[in-house]
């Protein structure tokens, strides 16, 4: 028979044991014949317990803070998570959860208690009616799962205090917009959900602000919101210049200061004031004809329609005016057709149906006749 027994593996080769708490295995196998061979002892290290969980108090009221601690040795720098749960109709359930590290051995925080009112047909006690409670425990688990579970300590229960109704800051979704987007207005409001809510956008001039346009939204879930298109300026906006002005150079409009007054039926609030940019005054350049060639320039047959265009600067959808002009025989030049055209993406453009004229003293018949064109914002 060979020897069998038994022998403290896992230790090393010194014969050191391992530290902290263990979980010893081993294995057996048994031959045909009966015989049987057992393994050496594996000792598998356990993760350090988590002890003593403690409250600093065994009764507490809604609102004050209670401390919760729990022993950790050998688990220094850990987080551990600390689970609330109060002793419900049906049992356990959560009502809070907070976590902290572990410093010398011990894992402590504070928490606030919550205000839980009295469970539904639980009255209290007739000879002591404010000290119906609640049993509160706490579970510290740590990140392996190891976890322990306190003792319950008596909350008493009260209704959440009444919140006063009340608007926070009013405010647009960004801090600047320009003439043509479309502006987010926005405010908070504590215990007001379902109330309705006036947004009243103000323009400052001269240093007074008035109403310029009113929307409408309502509360709910903390906040009331609408949206604001913001249109073409009013007559009177374009300051620094004159409307129409095209010189290079130009002075551009000032921006336009609005703020925000939110109105409901409780409370009001004002916003911060933001600047709207003004449309530019707009510049023209680069007027063209189609098919032109760089040193001859454009020529076109008799019925041939022409596309003539200007880049424009500072003037997206707005409309220009383009004046064709033929140049006499005597020189002089004299109108011979108008286009208009809209501004898209920075280029104004229009079609001119190239045609001779029909008097005679214009032009010598046979020979070309010159064009040229002008344009200016309508």
């Amino acid at each position: 028979m060979p020897d069998t027994g038994k022998a403290g593996g896992g230790t090393g080769s010194q014969g050191a044991q391992p530290s902290g708490p263990v979980q010893r295995y081993r294995f057996k196998v048994r031959m045909p014949d009966g015989r049987e061979l057992i393994s050496t002892i594996a000792a598998v290290r356990l993760p350090p317990h988590l002890e003593a969980p403690q409250w600093n108090l065994s009764e507490i009221g809604p609102g004050e803070k209670a401390t919760m601690s729990v022993a950790a040795p050998g688990r220094d720098g850990e987080i551990v998570n600390f689970l609330i749960d109060r002793r419900g109709p049906k049992g356990w359930e959560s009502i809070g959860h907070t976590s902290g590290k572990v410093k010398e051995g011990r894992a402590q925080v504070d928490y606030e208690m919550p205000h839980v009112p009295p469970d539904q047909g639980g009255a209290p006690l007739a000879h002591e009616p404010l000290l119906a409670h609640h049993d509160v425990r706490f579970i510290a688990r740590s990140a392996d799962g190891t976890e322990v579970v306190s003792q319950p300590l008596r909350l008493r229960s009260a209704h959440p205090p009444l919140l006063e109704l009340k608007l926070g800051t009013a405010h647009f979704g960004h801090g600047r917009y320009r003439v043509g987007d479309t502006a987010d207005v926005v405010v908070h409001g504590q215990s007001g959900d379902g109330h309705d809510v006036r947004f009243v956008i103000e323009k400052e001039q001269d240093g007074k602000w008035a109403p310029i346009q009113e929307l409408r939204g309502t509360l709910s879930q903390g906040i009331a919101h609408a949206r604001w298109p913001i249109a073409t300026a009013p007559e009177g906006q374009r300051e620094g210049g004159k409307e129409g002005d095209t010189k290079a150079g130009g002075e551009q409009p000032k921006p336009m200061r609005v703020r925000l007054r939110a109105i409901a039926g409780f409370a009001s609030a004002i916003s911060e004031p933001i600047e709207i940019d003004l449309p530019a005054h707009g510049e023209l350049a680069e007027p063209e004809w189609s098919h032109a060639h760089p040193d001859s320039g454009s020529a076109f047959e008799h019925g041939e329609e022409a596309v003539i265009r200007v880049k424009a600067r500072g003037a997206e959808q707005r409309r220009v005016r383009f004046l064709v002009e033929q140049q006499r025989r005597d020189g002089e030049w004299k109108p011979y057709a108008a286009a208009y055209g809209i501004v898209l993406h920075g280029v104004a453009q229009a079609r001119i149906p190239m045609l001779h004229a029909a008097d005679p003293e214009d032009q010598v018949r046979g020979e070309p006749v010159q064009v040229r064109f002008h344009a200016e914002l309508a």
